[in-house]
C-alpha cells in the first residue's frame, strides 16, 4: 500500500512538472493596462495601428492579454509570451474581464485624442484677396505647438505666396472649443498680374500676431477660424500690413 502511494504521488509530480514546462511562465513587459481573456476564436494583431499594417500574430481563445495603449480606434495589446501589436476597437468585443464579463470598447471621442500632429487647410482672405492655406502643426507639450504654413493669395492685380513658422500658445487646452494665439515670421513673394513693361516681383519678410479658436469635433477632426495681422519689412520707406480671416480643418495623426 505505501508503494503505491509512493508511486501516485511521483506520477502526481511528473504530471505537474510536464504542465509546467508545456506552459511557460507569463513574459509581461510590464503591469499596466488591462488584462483580460480573450473569448472568441481569433485575435489578429497588426504591426502598427493601420488595417493596411501586416499581421504577424493570432491570439487564440482562452488567451489572456494586456490592453495597454489606445490611439484612435486602435489599441496597443500585449500576450503573455510578451508580443506586443495592435489590434482594431472592433475586434475587441470578445474580451473578458477576470469575472467573465465583457468589456465595452466604447467610439473614441474628441477627448481620446492622443495626437501630436495635424495636417490642415484653411480657406479665407488675405489683404481682400482669396486665400489658400494648409499647414503642418506640432503640439510638443500640452500648452504649445508649431506650425508651419504655406498660403496663396489670388487677387485682380497681384498674387501672393507666403511661407512662414509659427509658435503657437493653447491656454485651455482641455476646453472642446479652445481658443489659442500665434506669433510667427516668414516670407512673402508678391507677383503683380499686369502685363505692363515687365513688372518685377516682391519678396520680403514678415512677422504676424495672430489667434482663433479650434473645435475639437472628434478625435480625428479639428475645426478652426482665425484672424491674423502680418507686418510686411520692405525696403521702401514704409512697412505694410496684411490682414488674414480664415476657416477650415485639420486631420490629426
Amino acid at each position: 500500500m505505501r508503494l503505491l502511494s509512493t508511486l501516485w504521488a511521483i506520477s502526481l509530480l511528473a504530471s505537474l512538472s510536464v504542465a509546467a514546462a508545456a506552459s511557460p511562465a507569463a513574459q509581461w513587459s510590464d503591469t499596466d493596462g488591462e488584462f483580460l481573456t480573450f473569448k472568441g476564436q481569433v485575435l489578429e494583431l497588426h504591426t502598427a495601428p493601420g488595417s493596411g499594417y501586416p499581421l504577424f500574430h493570432a491570439v487564440e481563445s482562452g488567451e489572456v492579454i494586456r490592453v495597454f495603449k489606445r490611439r484612435g480606434d486602435w489599441y496597443k495589446v500585449e500576450t503573455a509570451s510578451g508580443l506586443q501589436g495592435w489590434v482594431h476597437r472592433i475586434h475587441l468585443n470578445e474580451l473578458a474581464d477576470k469575472d467573465d464579463r465583457v468589456v465595452d470598447f466604447p467610439n473614441p471621442t474628441w477627448k481620446d485624442a492622443a495626437n501630436t500632429a495635424q495636417l490642415g487647410l484653411l480657406v479665407g482672405r488675405t489683404a481682400g484677396a482669396t486665400s489658400y492655406t494648409t499647414y503642418l502643426n506640432y503640439r510638443f507639450t500640452t500648452h504649445l505647438s508649431t506650425e508651419l504654413k504655406y498660403t496663396q493669395a489670388f487677387g485682380d492685380f497681384s498674387s501672393t505666396k507666403m511661407a512662414s513658422l509659427h509658435l503657437l500658445h493653447h491656454p485651455f487646452p482641455q476646453w472642446r472649443l479652445s481658443p489659442f494665439f500665434s506669433l510667427g515670421s516668414g516670407s512673402v513673394k508678391v507677383s503683380p498680374n499686369a502685363v505692363v513693361a515687365e513688372p518685377e516681383d516682391r519678396q520680403d519678410s514678415f512677422i504676424a500676431v495672430g489667434g482663433g479658436l479650434m473645435y475639437h469635433f472628434n478625435a480625428r477632426i479639428d475645426l478652426r477660424a482665425e484672424y491674423s495681422k502680418s507686418t510686411i519689412l520692405t525696403t521702401r520707406e514704409s512697412n505694410e500690413d496684411i490682414e488674414e480671416w480664415k476657416a477650415g480643418f485639420s486631420l490629426l495623426f
